[in-house]
Order: C-alpha cells, then sequence, then structure tokens
C-alpha cells in the first residue's frame, strides 16, 4: 500500500464470533476515516458464527447448542448489539429461581446466599448451608484472617483454593464451577487467569471474602442472585445468540465472506502478507488471525516456526453439548434454579446441566422443560468418542440420578465441539503476552484474537476483536506516516 487512497486489502482469518467482529469493526472504522477497503472474511467451514447455533424447534421455540447468554456487565457484546441495532432484543434472565445449585452426594443443594463462584460473600447463609461440613464451613471463614500473599505468583485454581479456602471448598465448589467453565482440570488451570478478580482480592484487600464484602459495600443494590452466579447480568437475545451472528453477516455482505475456504499457510511476501488457500494465493496488507491458535500454528509455521511452537503450547479441551426436552410432570424435582454443576468425586458423566426454560423465556413449549447438559472436557475427554445415542443414555441415566425422571425425552440432540475449549493452564499469562510481543515483532500488520489469549466468553471474544480491529487501524496510520516521511 503505496497511498492513503490506495484500497487497503485485510484478511480476517476464521468467521467465528470474533472473526466476524474484528472485520465489522474494521469495516466501520475504516468508513468512518473515509478509507477504502477489500475486507475479505476466510472461514474452513460451511457456516459462520463457530460455537454459536441456535435452531428452532416444531413447535417454536429456541434451542440453543452452543452458548446461550452473555454478561452484560461486559458491555462489549451489548454495545455490539447497539450498533447493529438488535439491542432491542436482549432479554434478561427470568427472575424466578436464579440460583446455582450443586450435586452432593446425590442430591442437589443450593449455594448459601451470597456465595460468589468459589466463595461466599455472606458468611452466616453458608453456616446455614447443609452443603458443606462444619469443618469445611469454618476452614472458609479461616480465609478472612490467612496470611495474604503480597507478591504476585502464578498458581494453579487447585492451589490457590486449597490455600485460601480448603478441601471442600475446592472439591464441592471451585472445581465443577471453574472446571466446568473451562471444562478444565483445576490442578493444571492458572488461577491467575481465571480467578483474576480472587487472586487480586487477596493481594489487595488480604482476603478473598473482605474483597467480597468490599464489593457488596460499594455494589448495593448489586441485582445478584441468591447464589452462585449473578444471573441478573446474565443476557441473551430473544430468538437466540445466533441472532448476533445473522446481524453481523448481514452487516457485512455475504461476498466478504468465504465459505468452505480454509487458510492453510501465511508468509511474507516484500510489504504484503501471501494467504495461501485451497483455491489459489492473494496478497493483504492487514491479517487479522481469530482462529483458534493450535490452527495458527500450523497457518504461520512457515514464516516463523518458534512462534508457531509457543501457539501450540496452548492445550484445548473438547467438549458435547446434549439438549433434551422432557415433559414437565415427568420430573419430581422442584428444579428450583437454573441448574446445577457435578463435582469431579461425584463420579458422573455430566459436567453440568442446565434448566435452559427457567432462565429464559421462549425455550419450551407449555407443560415441557428443556435441559442442557455438557459432557467431555479434559477430565473426560474419552466420553466424546461414545456415539451420539450412548451420551444421550448416560446423561439420562445422570438426570435420573439428580432429577428422578425416569422418563425418556421427547427429543434429544447432540452437538460437538471437538478442541474448542483453550485451557488457561499454569503460565498462561505470561504464555499470552509472549505471543503478543512476538506477533507484533515478527509479523508486522498481523494480529491476533480470540478465545485462546484473554477470555473464553462471548464478551472477551468481542473485546478481543475489538482489541484487534482498533490495532490494525493503528497500524494502517503509522504505515501512511512513514510513507508520507519518505516521500512515497
Amino acid at each position: 500500500m503505496s497511498q492513503q487512497s490506495e484500497r487497503l486489502r485485510v484478511a480476517v482469518i476464521g468467521a467465528g464470533i470474533t472473526g466476524l467482529s474484528a472485520a465489522y469493526r474494521l469495516k466501520v472504522l475504516l468508513e468512518q476515516e473515509g478509507r477504502q477497503a477489500l475486507l475479505q472474511l476466510f472461514e474452513s467451514g460451511s457456516r459462520a458464527g463457530g460455537v454459536i447455533q441456535t435452531s428452532k424447534t416444531s413447535s417454536g421455540y429456541v434451542l440453543e447448542h452452543g452458548p446461550d447468554a452473555f454478561l452484560s456487565t461486559k458491555p462489549w457484546v451489548v454495545n455490539l448489539c447497539r450498533d447493529l441495532g438488535i439491542e432491542n432484543q436482549i432479554i434478561e434472565t427470568e427472575q424466578l429461581n436464579r440460583r446455582s445449585l450443586v450435586a452432593c452426594n446425590g442430591r442437589l443443594h443450593s449455594l448459601p446466599d451470597g456465595f460468589v463462584m468459589v466463595a461466599p460473600g455472606n458468611l452466616g447463609p453458608l453456616m446455614g448451608s447443609p452443603l458443606f461440613s462444619l469443618a469445611g464451613k469454618l476452614r472458609m471463614a479461616l480465609e478472612l484472617v490467612a496470611p495474604r500473599r503480597r507478591l504476585f505468583q502464578d498458581e494453579t485454581v487447585e492451589s490457590f483454593i486449597l490455600r485460601r479456602l480448603g478441601r471442600e471448598a475446592l472439591e464441592k465448589v471451585a472445581q465443577p464451577m471453574v472446571g466446568g467453565i473451562y471444562v478444565g482440570d483445576v490442578s493444571r488451570l492458572s488461577a491467575s487467569s481465571t480467578l483474576p478478580q480472587f487472586v487480586e482480592s487477596e493481594i489487595t484487600e488480604g482476603s478473598i471474602i473482605r474483597g467480597l464484602f468490599k464489593r457488596n459495600r460499594l455494589n448495593r443494590p448489586d441485582g445478584g442472585t441468591v447464589s452462585g452466579a449473578r444471573y441478573s447480568m446474565f443476557v441473551t437475545l430473544k430468538n437466540g445468540v445466533q441472532t448476533l451472528v445473522n446481524a453481523l453477516e448481514n452487516a457485512l455482505g455475504n461476498a466478504a465472506i468465504r465459505r468452505r475456504c480454509a487458510v492453510t499457510r501465511l508468509t511474507r511476501e516484500r510489504q504484503d502478507w501471501l494467504l495461501t488457500t485451497e483455491s489459489g494465493q492473494e496478497l493483504f496488507d492487514i491479517v487479522v488471525c481469530a482462529v483458534p491458535s493450535y490452527r495458527l500454528a500450523d497457518i504461520v509455521r512457515s514464516c516463523d516456526p518458534h512462534l508457531s511452537e509457543k501457539l501450540s503450547d496452548i492445550e484445548f479441551a473438547s467438549a458435547a453439548v446434549v439438549n433434551l426436552s422432557f415433559d414437565r410432570t415427568d420430573i419430581p424435582h422442584p428444579m428450583n434454579g437454573f441448574g446445577f454443576v457435578v463435582p469431579a468425586r461425584e463420579g458422573r458423566s455430566i459436567l453440568a446441566a442446565s434448566f435452559a426454560s427457567n432462565k429464559f423465556g421462549n425455550r419450551a413449549k407449555n407443560g415441557s422443560v428443556t435441559i442442557r447438559a455438557f459432557v467431555g472436557g479434559a477430565l473426560q475427554a474419552e466420553l466424546l468418542d461414545m456415539p451420539n445415542d450412548r451420551l444421550i443414555e448416560l446423561v439420562c441415566r445422570d438426570l435420573e440420578y439428580y432429577l428422578g425422571v425416569k422418563s425418556r425425552p421427547d427429543f434429544a440432540t447432540v452437538n460437538r465441539f471437538p478442541l474448542s475449549m483453550p485451557q488457561y493452564n499454569l503460565g498462561h499469562s505470561d504464555r499470552v503476552d509472549y505471543l503478543m510481543k512476538r506477533t507484533q515483532d515478527s509479523l508486522p500488520g498481523v494480529f491476533l484474537a480470540g478465545n485462546s489469549y484473554n477470555g473464553v466468553g462471548l464478551p472477551d471474544c468481542v473485546a478481543s476483536a475489538e482489541r484487534a480491529a482498533r490495532q490494525a487501524l493503528d497500524y494502517v496510520r503509522t504505515l501512511n506516516a512513514v510513507e508520507s516521511l519518505s516521500g512515497k
């Protein structure tokens, strides 16, 4: 690109939510600056959206096969919906049953009021909870006076929770909660990368619980839940998260997205980047890489083998989502929550189950309930090798064990997501810092985005996309400035 008036050539590799969001933001930013651009997304699959998949049943209600909600307190998805004109379709969780349940010895218990993910924010309800033994409660309460670490030192989630809150907190809550979000192994997951707010509380407040007390004082009323996640802060779109994907596709235009067009190699060609696909080769000024790090490792191997090796160091786990529908009268359990998590110590097949029809409206026909069960992860990877009917059988067996449902489901679907969840294992933050710096130094004009690096939720992915888009625009401005100074 020798003149600002020339058309900028921009490639985005991957058309999941990150790639779509990065392309959209770049399109808007470039148009605002009056820059002409050829913007192309390359997607190896037949559809855009990645793990986001919404369908409607024959009865007309919404079925989510991938993520079903996003946090409104992380504003990036909400802001994106506003930009796309679909903010009016955002809906909150239902008011009733805003609580998390935990499986323990075949029964489901509510987390104590004020419990936030892995720690109690209120000691009164903790002491009255049947979920924990007296010794476990006292051990958690002693966290208030446990010696703090004043200097940052990364450690595993297992080590962090054991040190601060004790074994019961680890096995009954932290392992299923954190391990469930990342479908990972808490003995390997990094505390600073998966529980940053709790790690920071120890350093700044001297205690996780004291940090929660302080937050409660500052934020009341916080719109929290009676237990577990702060469900008032979770929202979705009335007709499913796929609505966001569809809006992004419409904003970009169908010609911008090349489906079934996998990028196999990225190489430097003078001042340009040469993308190789199965259909040929093309030159681009800027490349945003929004594919998982293990796929990117293959793409950049020929231009930077060392970067490729470091990208491969980020491990990934696979999972499956099983959607089932039952007649409500066939389930004796009150289903007085939004779902439950299953600690590994229970020895069951499912990681968790979400009561989808409790969380949002229009998720089940009258008289029915819809349940989303999660299977697989780092600790039970072998389950993903089973056929669908066997997975459904295992899920139904666990639902009978915990909910008492003995009938066969009205329907059941299985969606597998192989190598979809990055594992933020010990040292992840340092690993990401190195990858970003190495890319900046070794691959000028190439930018990394996606859930491999700084967060796995939908808002994290969109934030990553926004950051990459703005970095790309800054790079273009720098190029123009250099060319102007050199008289080109």
